[in-house]
């Protein structure tokens, strides 16, 4: 249920890779709640969200910095987490772009969660890819 030493470790395995691709790496974590309904299978299905997102910014965006970041986030009255990718690259047309099957997929994950997946990019400015999950859930 611990999704900060999750993404901790995440972090740990994967800056050494993001150093050798050329990305700074911006830590960006405050103290968050536990998600109690988190467990291996669903720590899996976030893990591989965020892991899209490095890959889609190691692929397409060209930049030289990437921020990962989490913190507590009321959505709709509800308590919840928010995990973010946002790098400085070159973005791309929202409006011009249709979901490939990584986006499609980031999707689909997030909503099996009982959360919800948005991103926002701004052409020649970089893009922007969140997760917000409930601190608690209905199973």
């Amino acid at each position: 249920g611990d999704l900060v030493a999750l993404l901790a470790n995440f972090r740990h395995r994967l800056e050494p890779d993001l150093r050798e691709a050329g990305l700074k790496c911006v830590w960006q974590v405050q103290p968050c709640p536990s998600l109690p309904w988190l467990d291996a299978v669903n720590a899996l299905q976030m893990l591989r969200i965020v892991q899209e997102g490095i890959s889609n910014v190691l692929a397409h965006a060209k930049a030289s910095v990437i921020e990962i970041g989490a913190r507590p986030v009321m959505v709709d009255g509800q308590a919840g987490i928010e995990t973010w990718i946002c790098d400085n690259g070159v973005g791309f047309d929202v409006e011009g772009v249709s979901n490939g099957r990584g986006l499609s997929n980031m999707q689909a994950r997030a909503a099996s969660l009982g959360g919800r997946f948005s991103r926002t990019a701004t052409l020649l400015a970089g893009t922007k890819v969140v997760l917000w999950l409930p601190v608690s859930r209905q199973t």
